[in-house]
């Protein structure tokens, strides 16, 4: 764990930033505390206060680089690691705490560590609050340890709404213990109610936000977004894992059939860590009765639930063995440092921005015509290039040519974030009469204003066609008149419609 921080910020400083991220970097840097509420009042944001305030003051600490706009996040994932060593431990040894941190590490997890979304914090707030409530129970440092659990999820709740979802295994572990016991642990329950308030208290900006989501994506909860879920957050990392542990058991065979233990965990830690395994069945319910939203990201903490599953495996196949414990972590350690290491290699900063340009026409606007891709172009592009940026709005236009209509929440967004972060935006009727030329930078976001030119019976010439990035220089004519129909305008047609994801989530 010691190398974690160097190679994660080495690798955070290494990556561009997305455009979520940049939402999260221009929200964090408004003039003040109070003109970051207001604006996620408006429903600017999807989530809470907290995500944005860490940003700020990271970046107040350690400056505007990749990895210090990241920091809160990568502190996050190694606190939840931590966190989860130290459960474990406590119910073996270091062997097998340190094993469950190595595997979290191998999870869906990780790339939140370098992502300057909620997510990461969620990760170590939940880590504390699953520690804090261990110790509790326990009876170690009672006091301290219902502090920092009321306070674990009161912060969990007011970095991300759906993080309010991880009572949930706590409860039900709570609940089994109090059973076990025949007596209500009133501190504990009183502790839970700690995220209640703290959602209360969010609860303007959450009203908002959900008015905001109900329309635009109700269409994409299906029932296969519960597998969805899971698949979002497993790795081939973690695959490699399970083949590694299934070797180390059958070497330490005999030694287990030898030594028959039980579960190291007691009932009532082993429904809680089964809870968090199960967190993306009560996301989907939630999102199926109120929010219509769900992706992997919204339910993080089941990554946690998968490693301490993990270690319960490994525990259990091995009879305890600590030697196996031991051989396996470093297999999953010698996993994880590859991963990054590629990860490392890979990475660049160099072409940040999702945008290419053609020298032949320096003096032409470059329309960006993604959602998805006009804040990055905006955060990276030279002080020259972007004085020729421009975005257009047209959210009926985006939502038709965009699979779900999706495309209408990406267009609109970066509509809204225009007055707030100063970009330059206009709406089609705007901008067609005085831009009868103009470049369009075509990646694999929304794609909307190729198919509406194409029906303007405009001129398409591409000057650069690839997988990533494409270029085409549109002549609109004036007259109206239909343009001639050039050779590889059924090409141009081919690059009408991708995929896309949402965007601000």
């Amino acid at each position: 764990m010691l190398a974690f921080l160097p190679v994660t910020l080495l690798l955070s400083s290494r990556t561009p930033l997305t455009s979520d991220e940049i939402f999260t970097v221009y929200t964090s840097r408004l003039s003040s505390v109070q003109e970051i509420w207001h604006v996620l009042a408006q429903g600017f944001d999807l989530q809470p206060p907290l995500i944005f305030l860490a940003t700020r003051y990271s970046q107040a600490l350690f400056g505007n680089s990749e990895w210090a706009i990241r920091l809160p996040e990568t502190i996050g994932v190694l606190a939840m690691g931590l966190c989860l060593m130290t459960f474990v431990a406590r119910r073996t040894n270091a062997i097998w705490g340190f094993l469950t941190a190595v595997f979290v590490s191998l999870t869906g997890a990780y790339p939140f560590a370098i992502n300057a979304r909620p997510y990461g914090l969620v990760l170590g707030f939940s880590g504390a609050a699953l520690v804090s409530w261990q110790s509790s129970a326990g009876g170690r440092l009672r006091k301290p340890a219902l502090l920092c659990l009321g306070v674990s999820l009161a912060l969990a709740v007011s970095t991300h709404y759906y993080a309010g979802l991880i009572l949930i295994p706590l409860a039900a572990g709570e609940a089994t213990r109090n059973l076990a016991n025949r007596r209500l642990d009133m501190p504990v329950w009183a502790a839970f109610g700690a995220s209640i308030a703290s959602l209360l208290l969010c609860l303007p900006l959450l009203r908002q936000a959900m008015s905001v989501v109900a329309g635009w994506q109700a269409a994409y909860l299906k029932p296969a977004s519960l597998w969805n879920t899971y698949a979002a957050l497993a790795s081939n990392q973690t695959a490699i894992g399970m083949v590694f542990l299934l070797a180390v058991a059958a070497a330490t065979n005999r030694a287990a059939a030898a030594v028959r233990r039980a579960t190291p965990f007691p009932p009532a830690e082993t429904v809680a860590a089964a809870g968090f395994l199960l967190l993306p069945a009560a996301g989907f319910v939630l999102a199926w009765a109120v929010t219509h939203n769900l992706t992997g990201r919204y339910v993080i903490g089941v990554t946690m639930g998968a490693a301490l599953l993990y270690a319960l495996m490994a525990h259990r196949l091995t009879g305890g063995n600590s030697r196996g414990g031991f051989a396996l972590a470093i297999l999953l350690v010698g996993v994880f440092a590859a991963h990054v290491a590629v990860g490392v290699r890979s990475a660049s900063l160099e072409g940040a921005e999702p945008v290419v340009v053609d020298s032949r026409y320096a003096d032409l606007p470059v329309v960006v015509g993604s959602g998805l891709d006009f804040p990055a172009a905006w955060y990276y592009a030279s002080s020259t290039l972007r004085s020729r940026l421009v975005f257009v709005s047209e959210p009926e236009l985006a939502a038709r040519y965009s699979p779900g209509g999706v495309g209408g929440w990406t267009n609109s967004s970066i509509a809204a974030a225009a007055p707030v972060f100063h970009w330059r935006v206009q709406r089609l009727a705007e901008f067609r009469p005085g831009h009868r030329r103009f470049l369009l930078s075509w990646t694999a976001g929304e794609r909307w204003m190729l198919p509406v030119y194409l029906e303007f019976g405009a001129r398409i010439e591409p000057l650069l066609i690839d997988g990533q990035c494409s270029l085409f220089l549109i002549t609109d004519e004036a007259s109206g008149m239909p343009a001639k129909e050039p050779e590889d305008r059924s090409s141009a047609r081919n690059y009408c419609r991708k995929p896309e994801s949402s965007v601000n989530s």
